[in-house]
């Protein structure tokens, strides 16, 4: 299994959040994970800590490459030339994706920016985290509509896909674009769950818990909700894997 969210570090806009690099390869033995796929903390305080959090992701992953994948997450709001610079040099070290979030950073998916995000993503072959939401009304899924509908090559994973009122967007939007995936950190009880697993079928359902503390309800959950051995493992293992262009066990 691999849990597909959770964030290393101090967080800057959520008190008393700060998760160690001890404390996720503890968690990914103690429930013998196969790995994690990490982000920075949330931070939305200026480039220079961003570059700060991403670094410690991307070396975090250099020394446990098996453990860890690395997502990169920077203000989706920099213009084109900066942004492009950014990921694409995170992309060299070894960055898997980029996380997206909405309520920190504000972003509009209707504004240049939401071009910008899904174009650099296309030219680097990346998939997309968005964190979804909190922050209406720029937070509702629906408004990426026709950005997914243009970028069909993105893999844009949906995360909270299944939280509270924005879940029917989500589903919504998992009807009319195959290439958007739900993220299920803090998410549906086990009969949602395995109803969203009928619904789209397991290739795109994708386990995440985002905190530590969430982990082990989110390993629960799967391995309860009635589903078969071979939807479990798409589901918390080998969905995520694809997303990530990663081709098997590292």
């Amino acid at each position: 299994m691999i849990d597909a969210h959770i964030h290393l570090g101090k967080d800057y806009v959520f008190d008393g959040r700060d998760v160690t690099e001890e404390e996720i390869l503890e968690k990914i033995d103690s429930l013998n994970l196969d790995g994690c796929v990490v982000y920075p903390a949330n931070s939305n305080i200026s480039l220079e800590v961003e570059r700060e959090n991403n670094n410690r992701v991307l070396e975090f992953a250099k020394n446990y490459p098996s453990k860890v994948y690395p997502v990169c997450q920077l203000n989706p709001n920099y213009e084109y030339e900066q942004y492009y610079d950014e990921v694409s040099k995170y992309k060299e070290l070894g960055c898997k994706g980029i996380s997206v979030n909405i309520e920190i950073f504000g972003w509009d998916a209707h504004s240049h920016h939401g071009k910008t995000v899904f174009d650099v993503a296309s030219k680097l072959e990346l998939p997309l985290f968005i964190t979804t939401g909190i922050g209406l009304p720029l937070g509702q899924p629906i408004r990426m509509y026709e950005l997914c509908k243009d970028y069909t090559d993105v893999k844009v994973v949906l995360v909270h896909a299944t939280k509270s009122y924005i879940g029917d967007q989500c589903k919504t939007l998992a009807d009319v674009c195959p290439n958007v995936y739900l993220e299920t950190s803090i998410g549906p009880n086990m009969r949602s769950l395995k109803g969203l697993v009928n619904r789209y079928g397991s290739k795109r359902i994708i386990m995440g818990s985002a905190l530590p503390e969430l982990m082990e309800h989110s390993i629960y959950s799967f391995e309860y909700s009635g589903l078969s051995e071979e939807d479990i493992e798409n589901a918390t293992k080998n969905t995520i894997l694809e997303v990530l262009n990663v081709k098997g066990d590292k």
